[in-house]
């Protein structure tokens, strides 16, 4: 039988970008919300469909897994990772899409 892990979608809100709201923040708070799936793999997706997969299991927590780049290059560590996630039994959970983003206010003095 087949290690299980799962995998969850979170599509960022309008005006939300990773130089606003870093992508690996927003994964890292959606996987502290689901404590008893493990492995898990967050997928955190711009509106312009750029997107990172980022796997939490206890070890190798907020490491990138996956990515909309097809060239990209993984070190060895990632790719042991990937690879046990390849030979797993994937059930996928939701899709989050989260609001639109409004900037803080200036401060003012």
């Amino acid at each position: 039988m087949k290690d299980k892990a799962f995998k969850i979608w979170v599509h960022m809100g309008s005006g939300e970008f990773d130089t606003r709201v870093p992508m690996k923040d927003i994964a890292a708070e959606v996987a502290k919300s689901l404590p008893d799936n493990r492995p898990l793999m967050v997928e955190v997706i711009e509106q312009g469909g750029w997107h990172l997969t980022y796997l939490f299991d206890g070890t190798n927590d907020g490491m990138i897994v996956g990515t909309a780049n097809d060239m990209a290059r993984f070190g060895p560590e990632q790719e042991q990772a990937i690879e046990k996630l390849r030979n797993s039994q994937v059930e996928f959970l939701t899709a989050i899409r989260r609001p639109a983003y409004v900037p803080p206010e200036p401060a003012t003095t």
